[in-house]
């Protein structure tokens, strides 16, 4: 059950943004947009690597672009993380600040309060409220990951696995099998539920199943989708999928993507797609990890985790730079476009870097 949390001080908001983020950001503009003091958005962008560098009206126009992509969104609570010093009551990357704040104000959105936790201590943008660094919850009591990289990492498996994975997948090809969807989508299901107790044999050959399965454009979608929304929508896209190709002069691709944009996803149910890839990924051989990779960022992507798609998208790219999921979703993440449905819900239906358990209620 989702459980309210309210917000009556400076450091609540500083002690609940990096459970909303999902870890303590660095050197991050951390924007909790808001409808009439409710909601479940969070949206988390690194800021200028240099403060000398800024583009601010450039930084100011991107800022905007997020928060206008959530109509109803009317107050806005900012919270910066940098790595530099407080000095002389002067916040890093003020005149940032005071320029996203002057955009928000001038589209009508209400700024409920601006803060900065800089390496020595934190503030409000004004010097009203301040403190040392040790008012603040650690990460470890929070039971957050400290680092975005800490968030992101995905353990390996032992070598023998990987390399059980590896030989398992050559069967598979020498023998010449064939996937289809069902097949696919039974190795799925099994391994959501049964992975802990399957025997080593039986976990092999599943995992086999699935890593083959995203080496086919067709099967890829349709496992997304099944992973999104459940079978029906899996089966028809397959279907409209076999329909399109048989036009020799019809491209068929991003099917699954489209239907992001006017249709909500299950998130409980891409939460749990989200670690079975994790752990696939973690026994994969390097030669099927970008595959894995590409899939793990549209699922992060499909639910609003911008960041960790952008991340795992890059992890895709590395081992084959011409993926085109994941060329797909590196273009949308760093680009700052959500899914329609995001759009479409809202502030208090909307995304954060994880799965929200909490409801984040603003109080007066």
């Amino acid at each position: 059950m989702n459980q309210t949390k309210r917000i009556r001080s400076a450091l609540d908001i500083l002690n609940t943004v990096p459970e909303m983020v999902g870890y303590l950001p660095q050197n991050s503009l951390v924007i909790l947009p808001l409808t009439n003091g409710h909601g479940r958005a969070c949206i988390r962008m690194d800021l200028p690597a240099r403060e000398s560098s800024v583009g601010v009206e450039e930084y100011t126009l991107h800022v905007l672009r997020q928060v206008m992509q959530l109509p109803d969104a009317n107050e806005v609570f900012l919270v910066v993380y940098s790595d530099a010093n407080i000095e002389d009551s002067n916040v890093p990357f003020a005149d940032l600040q005071y320029a996203v704040c002057e955009g928000l104000d001038h589209f009508g959105i209400r700024i409920k309060g601006v803060l900065t936790r800089a390496a020595n201590g934190w503030s409000s943008l004004d010097g009203g409220h301040s403190g040392p660094l040790e008012e603040l919850q650690s990460a470890a009591q929070a039971r957050v990951p400290a680092s975005f990289e800490e968030f992101a990492a995905i353990a390996p498996a032992n070598e023998i696995a990987q390399d059980n994975l590896a030989f398992a997948l050559q069967q598979f090809e020498l023998l010449g099998l064939e996937l289809d969807l069902p097949t696919a989508i039974f190795a799925w299901e099994k391994m959501l539920a049964f992975r802990t107790q399957l025997e080593p044999e039986s976990l092999l050959a599943n995992q086999a199943i699935l890593a083959a399965t995203l080496r086919e454009d067709l099967l890829t979608e349709c496992l997304l989708a099944h992973a999104a929304y459940g079978t029906d929508v899996s089966e028809e896209l397959e279907r409209v999928w076999r329909a399109l190709d048989a036009d020799e002069e019809q491209e068929v691709d991003g099917l699954i993507t489209d239907r992001l944009e006017t249709e909500p996803v299950d998130l409980p149910r891409v939460t749990e797609g989200i670690a079975l890839l994790r752990e696939l990924i973690g026994a994969f051989p390097e030669s099927e990890l970008a595959n894995g990779y590409a899939a793990l960022a549209w699922l992060e992507w499909a639910r609003g985790s911008s960041s960790l798609a952008s991340h795992f998208a890059r992890g895709a790219l590395t081992r084959d730079q011409s993926h085109p999921l994941a060329l797909a979703v590196s273009l949308a993440a760093d680009g700052g476009v959500s899914p329609g449905w995001i759009r479409q819900v809202g502030v208090t239906g909307g995304f954060t870097e994880e799965d929200f358990e909490e409801l984040l209620g603003a109080g007066q």
